[in-house]
């Protein structure tokens, strides 16, 4: 009997350290760095760069379930700002209205990862009559209504329009801050309803458009202009061909950084997630072999010449 009473003794002592385990207010089992449930919110324009890395997360740790949500760079922004989002995925920095908000309100920067550098390109079909542009003429260009391409390049059959996703972009976003530094845009161009509606367009009508380097580098009907520009010195940069070795070496003057934001400051599992896609060896050689600059650790890659 006694042996009995010991036995039962054990078993409830056991089912209630088991119902003494930290619970969310679901009932489910607590959030931890490797398990749990959230949704990270993540820009269209490198959604497909980041799913595609996605399982290898899944595999290692099954008990974590990550749902990446697509929407445009300022939607996500947005949703961090409102606290509705936990962990944001955008392939820029702040906005200076975004951070004028940040300013105003007092409020510290979020913590953020940077996960690998691309590069905004301006893109053609492989037979447009134009391989070179520079920074100084896509700035007149976006800023000045009067100004042409034909008026660059009066070779050019016919004025290409320019085709980008929405304002909303992180695209957009991009060329306002690399492209106009931080001056608005007065040139009429083409929104199209997505990043994949961009290739669409680029490869069916006469037109520049406007994208990343990890969408484009491995389709073979498109090119990226090549783009010359004056570096912080003063020292003139020769176009070069759009390669991720010049990422590195900083010689092409549209590096993008694509940044995982964090809403809280400790270590859950959204700072899990991006702290695993950042230093996992095998993430980091996809986004090499994706044609971009992996965001940890060091690669030594040779310079593609023209």
């Amino acid at each position: 009997m006694k042996k009995n009473s010991l036995l039962i003794m054990v078993v409830l002592l056991a089912f209630a350290a088991c119902d003494n385990e930290p619970k969310q207010n679901n009932g489910m089992p607590a959030e931890t760095v490797r398990a749990g449930n959230v949704e990270i919110a993540c820009d269209e324009s490198v959604y497909a760069l980041l799913k595609a890395i996605q399982p290898v997360y899944d595999t290692a740790f099954p008990d974590a379930k990550i749902t990446l949500k697509p929407m445009p760079a300022r939607a996500a922004m947005s949703e961090l700002f409102a606290l509705k989002a936990r962990g944001i995925i955008v392939a820029r920095d702040y906005t200076r209205d975004e951070d004028s908000v940040l300013k105003a309100y007092k409020r510290s920067p979020h913590g953020k990862f940077l996960l690998a550098k691309d590069a905004l390109v301006f893109f053609v079909k492989r037979n447009f009559p134009l391989d070179t542009i520079s920074k100084n003429q896509l700035a007149e260009i976006f800023g000045n209504t009067k100004q042409t391409f034909k008026q660059y390049f009066p070779h050019l059959p016919a004025e290409p329009s320019i085709v980008l996703p929405s304002e909303q972009s992180s695209e957009y976003a991009n060329i306002v801050q690399l492209v106009m530094n931080n001056k608005l845009t007065t040139r009429t161009t083409l929104h199209v309803t997505s990043p994949d509606s961009v290739l669409f367009m680029v490869k069916n009508t006469f037109s520049i458009g406007v994208s990343y380097l990890s969408r484009i580098v491995k389709d073979t009907s498109l090119k990226p202009l090549m783009i010359g520009y004056d570096d912080s010195t003063g020292e003139h940069i020769w176009p070069k061909p759009v390669h991720q070795s010049y990422i590195v070496m900083e010689k092409y003057p549209f590096i993008v950084p694509i940044f995982g934001y964090l809403q809280e400051e400790r270590q859950n599992l959204p700072w899990g997630f991006l702290t695993f896609i950042r230093t996992d060896p095998r993430i980091q050689q996809y986004f090499l072999n994706a044609g971009i600059v992996p965001g940890f650790g060091k690669f030594n890659l040779i310079p593609l010449e023209d």
